[in-house]
């Protein structure tokens, strides 16, 4: 595939777009962290204590994410991918509770695992490797401007609308409704297969 064959299928949108909004949120909360969590109640202390287990737990399903992700369509990984953004970020506006503390940590554990396999494999296993360094690029500056917008996000909803939660809910929206979608996310290669199996 080409950069321009690959952004007429629905799977380059599916995958892209959730992958950007992961890194769109998590530059949102990282910039805003210390706030975040005292418009929640808690301490600069417990704001930093969620990296860590945090960071095992997306090593885990980073290595559980990458030997699986041969066996599967790659379409299942990301159901998980967009149903913790989902945990995470309704966790994130529900930071006063407790349980929802832990729920940060796991939701967003579990995006950044998963979030490092589709990286590395859905373009070439979508779309060949003759393209592979425009269409990871393209995807690539996608991400990185989402990244750009997430703290301008936050910023804005704190200081316009006077609490994080609008971006935190509002994201958690959109997410759901790719979440909807996600089971078009298929690989265009089997279409592929299937025409020339028929041909």
């Amino acid at each position: 595939f080409t950069l321009a064959e690959a952004r007429k299928t629905a799977g380059f949108w599916l995958f892209s777009i959730p992958l950007a909004l992961y890194a769109l949120y998590i530059t949102g909360f990282t910039f805003h962290l210390v706030s975040l969590f005292e418009h929640a109640g808690l301490t600069k202390e417990k704001a930093l204590a969620i990296f860590i287990p945090s960071s095992v737990i997306s090593v885990t399903i980073s290595l559980i994410g990458g030997y699986i992700s041969d066996r599967i369509k790659l379409k299942y990984l990301l159901y998980i991918c967009l149903g913790a953004q989902i945990l995470a970020l309704f966790s994130m506006g529900n930071l006063e509770h407790e349980v929802f503390y832990y729920g940060y940590i796991v939701g967003n554990g579990i995006v950044a695992g998963i979030y490092n396999v589709l990286m590395a494999v859905t373009w070439p296993r979508f779309y060949g490797r003759q393209n592979l360094g425009r269409i990871t690029g393209f995807v690539m500056s996608i991400i990185v401007f989402a990244s750009a917008l997430g703290p301008v996000l936050f910023s804005f909803s704190l200081s316009q609308l006077g609490s994080y939660n609008y971006s935190i809910f509002g994201l958690a929206g959109i997410v759901a409704i790719f979440a909807l979608f996600s089971k078009k996310a298929d690989n265009p290669q089997d279409k592929l297969e299937l025409l020339n199996k028929f041909s």
